[in-house]
């Protein structure tokens, strides 16, 4: 990554503003010019440091995580192609468009899918906790600051500047055990790479349409 003071700023404020539209970053840094903001994030998206959640426009910070090396052996990455292609695109460094079909559902965004398998697991396992379904979707380490699901009053605590982070629409909802639980909505195409992964390994077929 280019290491600048403006870099370096940009990146910060969507470490702490995940999810922040264009506009939210470019108050946030009242000194940085339009054009090099852009050029900015183009910059960063292109380093796979940040990627565009294409449910609401903002940018997610993805740790970083680097581009995949074209010169990796041909042998070696065909036996995992079948897999890449059921996980959906490699790696993001512009908008993913990618929607999903699961349970007759079609047209699935990220965070749509994951509301659907979660739902899904909530009835097929009635007499389920909310500690065990954190644990079979491995919920903190997936989403360390929101949780992939969370008691709704604790989900209402991440509401910011009216900016709610998981799924509160009534019919969105779970009863989990005598609890009401949420979704987070915040989903990023790295992040939900695992969830699709622990979906397949329960059986549930998603469809990934490119």
């Amino acid at each position: 990554m280019k290491s600048t003071k403006n870099h370096d700023a940009v990146l910060a404020f969507i470490k702490a503003n995940e999810n922040s539209p264009f506009d939210s970053i470019k108050a946030g840094n009242p000194k940085i010019s339009d054009i090099l903001m852009r050029g900015i994030i183009k910059d960063l998206q292109e380093e796979g440091i940040i990627t565009a959640n294409t449910e609401d426009g903002g940018y997610v910070f993805t740790g970083g995580k680097q581009k995949i090396n074209s010169t990796v052996d041909a042998k070696a990455s065909s036996g995992k192609q079948k897999e890449e292609d059921e996980l959906g695109p490699k790696t993001f460094t512009g908008r993913d468009n990618s929607k999903y079909s699961f349970n007759g559902e079609n047209g699935l965004g990220k965070s749509r899918v994951v509301l659907a398998v979660i739902r899904q697991y909530v009835k097929d396992h009635p007499k389920g906790s909310l500690t065990k379904l954190q644990e079979v979707f491995d919920s903190k380490t997936i989403q360390p600051r929101f949780g992939v699901i969370e008691e709704i009053s604790k989900a209402k605590t991440h509401i910011k500047n009216k900016r709610e982070r998981h799924f509160f629409k009534e019919s969105d909802i779970l009863k989990v055990g005598d609890k009401k639980c949420v979704v987070t909505n915040q989903w990023s195409a790295e992040a939900l790479k695992p969830i699709l992964k622990i979906a397949k390994d329960l059986g549930y077929k998603i469809q990934v349409v490119k």
